[in-house]
């Protein structure tokens, strides 16, 4: 917050921050208001509209002992009661600006969020959060209308069931066979409208298990219109569920620790690697932790509405 000079309107600093990028102007874009003090519910919602960044993260005083900061998070149409990569966006703004303490032992710090407390911890340069673990809220019957929708046939999927899985918001997980099936995907807005537009998991998740990095797990591609994304740069609520997907289905095997990277967003130009931290037993998953590497790429102001 920078304070205005009587009868100016009161400016409000934030930070521009990509997240899961290894360079600037890469990954998925955030704006981190550290100082958010003052701002209603109304003018945190006109504010990340004017900014039109995928989300905005406003920092104010914890309301509960164990975290150091609360977190509300906004797109450009509504509040979120959870997301991980503002969370690590403001993690990452904060320590910038050394308002911060690190529990050192653990590299750990506590946030407050509408739906409950969250811990960002710290190594070498990743920082993760913990992601609820994904259910599975439902199976898509129609394979031949989901592969349209990407402009590929049936042929075009491997042939494991088409699930809806959840960690906060419903992905619908479609395996393409190779690379060069899910670069050539382009999404179809009529077909998609009339099937499964009206699923209750609108958003599809597709992917494939043939990366461009040989530590990486899969290269995705995320088509989200009913959020009002056409493509997604990096969608870390979907890398969760897209592992416990793979596991259950055997498409992958890994180590009961497991940390894998995720590839998204090259075809939008905004290369994005999401690493996952998966712990499982036999392929049931008991805790999964997202992060990557955050970018600093710009500061600005805005006056309050």
């Amino acid at each position: 917050m920078v304070a205005s000079q009587p009868g100016l309107r009161t400016r409000y600093r934030y930070r521009l921050v990509d997240v899961f990028a290894e360079r600037p102007f890469a990954g998925k874009p955030t704006a981190v208001f550290t100082d958010a003090n003052g701002l209603d519910d109304r003018a945190l919602q006109l504010i990340a509209r004017e900014l039109n960044t995928p989300q905005t993260a406003f920092v104010f005083p914890s309301e509960i002992p164990e975290a150091q900061a609360k977190v509300r998070i906004f797109t450009p149409i509504a509040e979120l009661p959870r997301s991980e990569h503002p969370t690590i966006a403001a993690v990452f703004a904060l320590e910038a600006e050394e308002k911060l303490e690190r529990a050192t032992a653990q590299s750990r710090v506590v946030l407050q969020q509408n739906d409950g407390p969250v811990s960002a911890s710290y190594f070498a340069r990743v920082m993760t959060v913990r992601q609820k673990l994904p259910e599975v809220i439902g199976v898509y019957p129609e394979p031949d209308a989901v592969a349209a929708i990407l402009g590929l046939t049936r042929e075009d999927l491997l042939p494991a069931p088409l699930e809806a899985l959840s960690s906060s918001v419903p992905y619908l997980m479609v395996p393409v066979r190779d690379a060069a099936r899910l670069r050539s995907a382009r999404f179809r807005d009529a077909i998609w409208e009339r099937t499964v537009r009206n699923f209750q998991a609108p958003h599809i998740m597709a992917f494939c298990l043939e990366p461009d990095r040989p530590g990486s797990l899969a290269r995705a591609r995320v088509f989200a219109p009913a959020l009002g994304v056409r493509e997604d740069p990096a969608t870390e609520a979907a890398c969760g569920p897209l592992v416990v997907y793979a596991l259950r289905h055997g498409l992958t095997t890994l180590p009961e620790t497991a940390a894998v990277t995720i590839e998204q967003g090259v075809e939008l130009g905004r290369p994005s690697f999401i690493q996952v931290v998966v712990t499982h037993e036999r392929g049931r998953v008991s805790e999964i932790r997202i992060g990557g590497q955050c970018q600093s790429v710009g500061e600005g102001a805005i006056v309050a509405p």
